[in-house]
């Protein structure tokens, strides 16, 4: 009787785990598909319209990092969901564990569509159904073969290990220009859709098909009191507004225009000059008319919608957002957007350069660089916060984590898992060692820590282990 007593009793302790894990994963899929919660669409015609923007063929970019975050998000989902619901005796459980987490899925989606930051996608919800039905699948399969958890258990921390010295490392291909469309208009002020307004003054821009250096926007920004178009054409610029020109103010109220349409032609000749050189500087002496726009708010962008560009310079809060379409960056150019710092946007006429080449995009403000390029330790950060952190720490622990995780599921093969996971540590040191030869790229740290991490976790846990002791002698 204590027996069944026990058991009955451990299956419940079961069950509660399951529920909480269950709802602090699923807890944290909602908050980081949401994040950052504003602003919000303030009318049903807005909201409608972001949802209707979703229906379409169009993936997350880059499409395996879309396939990856939303096996991620949702394949746990399916799977603790059919593990709860089977622990609490429901028929059918895996037809309803999949309904619930379509359900959970759908209602992300929709949620999206109410908070400007995030778009939804069709395709979303697709990968996060196939998602969550391979998470049921597994389950199933894993309740009627208990030793394949373990196995699977540690392959997905090795593949986690891999993957934390992968994805940064990956970040530093597909950088250079390329996919433009020039058929997309060069547009100030707002989106074509009329949904990114930005509310300011742009006193003077140019354009030009290089990246200015350091020097030369510094002389720029010295001189920029007075906008004058000769020394900007004598730099090479392919666009420039001419000092003749009225300020073009943007926003609400009699003195302000919602949006202007450059000419065809003329947004071709830039974007053909762009796509030549594979490098380009936007130069702008403007004013905004308020420190908190949101989108971002489009100053000069030229793109066809909110989720396709070539290239955007926007405000975002009271920062400047650099967004440039590439092989890596995707159509939408949000992959590893650059932006300011400390409330660049203050109030007052400022001088602003967005600059973009192979290494990547650099934002100066006033003459000062506000932001760096794109580097290997600045292309991994943890949502929903945005605060960078040193990849070499994330591969260390990741790495320590999966060691450890083969070492407690395998405790009696002892050697032969310290081998396991020292394979695993040359192959995560030949990853990072591939990274560190790109510009910007790599250091010793995340060599040492990609290398030794993993066998050092499956060293610490198999001396950790409890040792079992041996049964006493009857006499």
């Amino acid at each position: 009787m204590n027996t069944r007593r026990d058991g009955d009793a451990d299956e419940g302790r079961k069950t509660i785990r399951t529920m909480i894990l269950l709802a602090l994963w699923t807890g944290s899929v909602v908050l980081l598909s949401l994040w950052p919660i504003g602003p919000l669409a303030t009318s049903w015609n807005e909201f409608t319209r972001e949802l209707a923007s979703g229906i379409g063929p169009s993936v997350g970019w880059p499409i395996w990092e879309t396939v990856a975050e939303r096996l991620l998000a949702f394949l746990p989902i399916g799977f603790l969901l059919y593990g709860w619901l089977v622990r609490l005796g429901v028929g059918a459980p895996a037809a309803r564990a999949f309904a619930v987490a379509v359900a959970i899925a759908a209602a992300v989606e929709i949620a999206q569509a109410a908070v400007l930051p995030r778009h939804p996608r069709l395709s979303d919800l697709a990968l996060a159904v196939v998602a969550a039905a391979l998470g049921v699948i597994l389950g199933r399969f894993l309740r009627r073969n208990p030793e394949g958890s373990r196995i699977l258990f540690v392959g997905l921390f090795a593949a986690g290990s891999l993957l934390a010295t992968a994805i940064p490392a990956l970040s530093q291909f597909g950088l250079r220009i390329g996919g433009w469309d020039c058929r997309y208009p060069l547009i100030l002020g707002n989106e074509l859709t009329g949904n990114r307004p930005w509310r300011g003054a742009i006193e003077g821009f140019a354009i030009y098909p290089r990246a200015l250096p350091d020097t030369e926007i510094r002389a720029m920004a010295a001189g920029s009191n007075g906008w004058n178009a000769a020394p900007r054409m004598a730099a090479g610029a392919v666009l420039v507004s001419h000092s003749a020109d009225a300020p073009l103010r943007f926003g609400s109220g009699a003195a302000g225009v919602p949006i202007v349409t450059l000419p065809p032609a003329m947004s071709r000749t830039v974007c053909e000059a762009i796509a030549e050189s594979r490098a380009f500087t936007v130069e702008l002496v403007l004013q905004s008319a308020d420190p908190d726009q949101h989108g971002p708010a489009r100053i000069v962008s030229m793109s066809r919608d909110t989720m396709l560009r070539n290239f955007t310079v926007g405000q975002e809060g009271a920062e400047v957002v650099l967004r440039v379409r590439t092989p890596r960056s995707g159509p939408n150019g949000i992959v590893l957007e650059r932006r300011t710092s400390n409330r660049a946007l203050r109030p007052g006429l400022h001088h602003i350069v967005a600059r973009y080449d192979d290494a990547g995009g650099a934002i100066f403000v006033d003459g000062a660089t506000a932001t760096r390029p794109v580097r290997y330790r600045d292309a991994l950060f943890v949502p929903p916060f945005e605060y960078r952190v040193p990849v070499g720490w994330i591969v260390a622990l990741v790495g320590l984590g999966a060691g450890a995780c083969a070492a407690l599921a395998f405790p009696r093969l002892g050697r032969k898992v310290l081998l396991a996971t020292a394979a695993t540590g040359a192959l995560s040191a030949a990853i990072a060692g591939t990274a560190a030869a790109w510009p910007g790229g790599g250091n010793a740290f995340l060599l040492v820590a990609a290398a030794v991490s993993p066998s050092l976790g499956g060293a610490v846990a198999l001396a950790l282990r409890p040792r079992r002791s041996a049964p006493a002698e009857q006499n």
